[in-house]
């Protein structure tokens, strides 16, 4: 694999995360989240576990799905829309679906310094010490009269 398509792959895992925390503090600070609310989030981990993990990229796959500005959510999209067993032809799924229509593309890169795991993991662990040092909702013991 060329240096030009590893360093597009790492933008493209960077990206996987920044969406991944952004739709986590969404729903952080929605005041009613509901049982699909918490579905979708798990889906959307589920996608990024595998798009981060599993899955074997193209060069065609990496370019398509940089061009979104949620990445996340159109390959969560384009896994819902694939109908091929042991494949997932990511640029091609998404033409089929033409995702290029209906999500919102990510505007055109800068030169910028390129965002490294290191910030992702320091706001993994802050998100995780904001959630412990929340007290927990007080649960109070069922009477139902039962004995």
């Amino acid at each position: 694999m060329g240096a030009q398509m590893n360093d597009s792959k790492n933008i493209l895992r960077d990206k996987l995360d920044e969406s991944l925390f952004s739709h986590f503090d969404t729903l952080k600070q929605q005041e009613n989240v509901s049982v699909g609310d918490l579905y979708n989030l798990q889906f959307l981990c589920d996608t990024h576990y595998y798009m981060k993990v599993e899955h074997e990229y193209t060069p065609a796959d990496v370019e398509a799905l940089l061009q979104f500005k949620d990445p996340l959510a159109v390959a969560m999209a384009a896994r819902e829309e694939n109908d091929r067993d042991y494949t997932f032809p990511v640029a091609d799924v998404l033409n089929e679906m033409g995702a290029r229509d209906i999500y919102p593309l990510a505007e055109k890169p800068e030169k910028t310094e390129q965002k490294h795991s290191a910030s992702v993991r320091d706001r993994l662990q802050a998100a995780v010490k904001e959630l412990r040092e929340k007290p927990a909702p007080e649960v109070k013991p069922r009477d139902d009269g039962a004995r």
